[in-house]
């Protein structure tokens, strides 16, 4: 468990320092902001579907240390292993 909770930590701050980082250098930043808090905030749920549904058919999720995983059911997939208790 203290595993997972680890993981889970690093994948949310690896999360917002990428897309925080990217929303300090966009012009449309408040949308952007938003959007980041939702997607952050909905961790909380731990619903794979929801959190794979922030990401486009052909999207790519970071989490590292693990290899980069592409497309939303994959990403889907790969969340649901990653928090499956």
């Amino acid at each position: 468990m203290h595993n997972l909770t680890l993981k889970f930590f690093a994948l949310l701050l690896s999360t917002a320092i990428c897309l925080g980082t990217a929303a300090q250098e966009s012009p449309t930043m408040p949308g952007n902001e938003k959007i980041i808090r939702e997607f952050i905030d909905s961790w909380s749920r731990l619903d794979p579907n929801e959190l794979a549904s922030y990401f486009t058919e052909d999207g790519i999720y970071h989490n590292t240390p693990s290899p980069a995983v592409q497309g939303r059911d994959k990403i889907q997939q790969f969340i649901s292993g990653f928090i499956r208790p």
